[in-house]
Order: structure tokens, then sequence, then C-alpha cells
């Protein structure tokens, strides 16, 4: 029995092809991935890895639906729970912003729904392939062509629950290297948010200084910090609610 915090719901990978300043393509996969052990660690690694790293943007959808379809998108599927179709016309809209970017660039594009007790999320991964070393039968050395985990560059989170409550910062984004960031901030259809600066500062300072004492590892960390923007959120929806 698995003993991961994240329970997988779905998980698909497409592949998107572009060189720099050429025109982007897209192989569509026919089917989900199977929830089996090397699904389960590829998505607690990269999971792990987003939540490790600094710099995030934070957001809500943009308003213009037509322009940024993503939430559209993302409500459909939450009604009729069509992952395989959610993931095709997403990648559909991704391959309309790579066209835009001349610097992006292709690689593997993970989706996946997964539920942990901080959150039910969409998320998203590029990952490029890295050619490595394997021991063949016959004991000899080839070249073995495997994701390269470890440079996540482009991924976001949707986070489902916050996005239902009506919250304002339920997706987030690696800032990475400008262009590329931003034509898939485009993608997710995020309109960045910023908080007040005070309360901002006096929040980020109480977490880190939780954090610490409690000597917590960057999994564990994150989702201390993402907790507290998902109750921050939901409270602050109900006030305007009220």
């Amino acid at each position: 029995m698995s003993t991961s915090p994240n329970t997988i719901q779905h998980l698909i990978i497409h592949q998107l092809h572009k060189e720099p300043n050429g025109p982007a393509r897209v192989a569509l996969s026919s089917t989900e991935m199977p929830i089996n052990s090397a699904a389960q660690r590829l998505v607690d690694h990269l999971c792990q890895l987003y939540g490790s790293r600094n710099g995030k943007g934070f957001g809500k959808f943009e308003e213009d639906e037509h322009e940024y379809p993503m939430p559209a998108l993302v409500r459909r599927y939450v009604d009729n729970a069509d992952f395989l179709g959610f993931s095709q016309q997403a990648i559909a809209q991704l391959q309309v912003r790579a066209e835009q970017e001349p610097e992006a660039s292709g690689a593997y594009v993970l989706m996946a729904h997964v539920s942990n007790s901080a959150m039910d999320f969409l998320f998203f991964a590029l990952v490029g392939e890295v050619i490595g070393t394997a021991v063949n039968a016959d004991m000899h050395l080839e070249d073995s062509i495997h994701l390269d985990m470890d440079h996540l560059r482009v991924a976001g989170r949707i986070d489902l629950g916050v996005w239902q409550a009506g919250g304002e910062r339920y997706v987030s984004f690696l800032r990475g290297r400008g262009d590329v960031a931003a034509y898939f901030k485009l993608f997710l259809g995020c309109n960045d948010m910023v908080t007040p600066l005070k309360e901002t500062q006096k929040l980020v300072k109480g977490l880190e200084q939780f954090v610490e004492q409690q000597a917590l590892s960057a999994q564990d960390r994150d989702e201390v910090f993402q907790r507290a923007h998902t109750i921050y959120s939901m409270k602050w929806a109900m006030s305007r609610a009220k």
C-alpha cells in the first residue's frame, strides 16, 4: 500500500513539439496513465520539487474566458469528470500560447488531478528529457532517455478547493525565465494578485518563524504555507460575501 501523501485521481502525459522560433505541434496520448508505482514516484517528485521552489507567482483566473479559456475548461471538467477531454483541450491552448512565444521549446506535458491533506488540485508541468546511461541484458552500456525531473522550469497548480470557495489566490506558477513564464501564465489564465505589503510581510514572517522552529522538510514547509494561504483566501471570500 502506498504511503504517499498524494492521491492521484487522474494522470496523463502529452507532448509539445517546438524548437525556438519554430512552430508548435502536439502529440496526444489517447488514454490516461495507469496509477502505478512509477506514476506515483513521478508525481510525488514533481510536487516536491514544485513545493520547494521559491519565487512562485500567485493569482486567480482572468475574467475574460474567451481570451483565457482555462477557467471554462476547469469548470467543464469539474462538472463532467472527463479528464482526458480536459487535458486535450488544455494542451491545445498551450500550443496556441507556445506559438505566440518564440523562445518556448518543446517538452512532455504532464497534467494531473491530485489530492492530499492540504488541497485538491490540478497540476501541470513541462518536463524535458535527458540522456543517461543504462546497463543492458548483455552487461553492456547503452544510452537511456529519462525525464529530466530535476530541472523543473515550467509548472503550475490550480487549487480547486479555494477556487470553488470563491477565494482569490488559487492559481500558482513558477516564475522561471521571463518570456517562458509569461506564456505559461497566459495558458493558465492567471491574473497576478498583489496582496497588501504590510499584511503579507507579517504573515510570511510568522510562518517562517514557525517552520524554522519546527525544522520542517521542504514539502511540509510548502504545505504549511499553502494551508495558510487557503485559510486566508477562504476567510477573505467569506468576508466579501457578508
